[in-house]
């Protein structure tokens, strides 16, 4: 064998060698979190209150436009139900998720997720359309078996169309 494919072998090994070790860091509580993050995620764009709602922990903290409000989740239904549901207005949010983490050591409580968030708001009389963008932060806990999201940050880097204060 050649030189080359030695060392093309040994690359190819190493790097398959890597990725397996990789995947073996993964706990069980990241894996279990990633399956919560991308159904509230698909609940978000798809606007399905049944995937979102039974993330969302009794109180959640909410932080936009430098301002956090802790919202009871009574509330926060409603809001997100409206929201969800207005005739006259589309809003989309969607989450390109880029890291999700959860501890590993018992007991574990805590993990979170982040990336870049992308809200589109349309008016369907046309007068009104916004789509803003930025990083987001959710942090979530493991409570009797299910994991809630008890803080949400969203940063609007990028904002276009109405409303761009």
């Amino acid at each position: 064998m050649s030189t080359k494919i030695r060392l093309l072998v040994v690359v190819c090994a190493s790097l398959l060698c890597a990725n397996s070790v990789r995947s073996q860091t993964e706990n069980k509580y990241t894996t279990s979190l990633k399956q919560a993050v991308q159904k509230l995620s698909v609940g978000e764009k798809n606007r399905d209150t049944s995937l979102v709602f039974p993330f969302l922990d009794s109180n959640i903290a909410f932080t936009a436009r430098g301002e956090t409000q802790t919202i009871n989740l009574e509330v926060f239904k409603k809001m997100k139900t409206q929201m969800f549901t207005n005739p006259g207005r589309d809003i989309i949010t969607t989450y390109e998720i880029e890291e999700v983490k959860a501890g590993s050591t018992e007991p574990v409580w805590c993990g979170y997720d982040k990336g870049t968030f992308t809200q589109s708001t349309t008016q369907k009389n046309g007068q009104y359309k916004r789509t803003i963008s930025g990083p987001y932060y959710r942090a979530w806990k493991l409570e009797n078996g299910q994991w809630k999201c008890y803080v949400l940050i969203v940063m609007a880097f990028t904002c276009e169309g109405n409303d761009c204060q």
